[in-house]
């Protein structure tokens, strides 16, 4: 039996579809937080996409386990995927400390994710249950230097200039961390899918191969 991980990573998205600045990313954080495990989470019903429509969950969840595949360091999760309704962060990472209570979370934000954290789900809580590791993505310019709590939470946090981070009265952090892996978005994957351009640089060949199998974003079969 595996040890449970002493810092176990989660990655969250929609994964519509995972692509390598996802795996990079992970590894990035990983290496640079010392975690022992990353979980790539499938955000399967997100609240805040109603009006997206990816491909079925089945196929995504497919897709992250043939990225993963080989990958000692990924895990492929699909609690979210189990859980009926829409898929409320607060919940996942509530249910993930149940199920590895020895282990330090680490919750890993894109920056424009984390920009929307005040419409989440009880997003007081959050910091409370995890650290929130905010990431830029490749190529822009944001700035992740001094990231804020979530507004809900800014009563029980301080700024504290020795570790250059927001601190929780819970000992968790706040902290932003640029990313400087593969510059590329699932939008870009889909666009070039469908235009006919080749993706196996950007997915790898596994997924690539997967698309087209499957016909997914207007890919035809070949």
């Amino acid at each position: 039996m595996c040890a449970d991980p002493l810092r176990l990573g989660i990655l969250g998205g929609t994964f519509d579809p995972v692509h390598l600045g996802h795996l990079a990313s992970a590894r990035e954080v990983a290496a640079a937080f010392d975690l022992d495990r990353v979980l790539l989470l499938l955000s399967a019903r997100p609240p805040h996409r109603p009006d997206h429509t990816p491909a079925p969950i089945e196929q995504r969840m497919e897709m992250l386990a043939l990225a993963a595949a080989g990958d000692a360091l990924l895990q492929v999760c699909d609690l979210e995927v189990r859980r009926q309704g829409p898929s409320y962060t607060v919940d996942t990472l509530r249910e993930l400390a149940r199920i590895h209570p020895a282990a330090e979370l680490f919750l890993i934000l894109g920056a424009d994710a984390y920009a929307e954290i005040d419409t989440w789900s009880r997003p007081r809580e959050l910091p409370r249950l995890c650290n929130l590791i905010v990431t830029s993505r490749p190529g822009c310019a944001c700035d992740v230097a001094a990231v804020p709590p979530p507004v809900a939470a800014r009563g029980e946090t301080r700024y504290d200039p020795s570790v250059g981070c927001h601190l929780h009265e819970s000992g968790h952090v706040v902290v932003g961390h640029p990313i400087h892996g593969l510059e590329v978005s699932a939008s870009e994957v889909r666009r070039r899918v469908a235009l006919g351009l080749p993706i196996e640089h950007l997915t790898g060949p596994a997924v690539a191969r997967f698309i087209h199998q499957h016909q997914l974003y207007g890919a035809s079969a070949h």
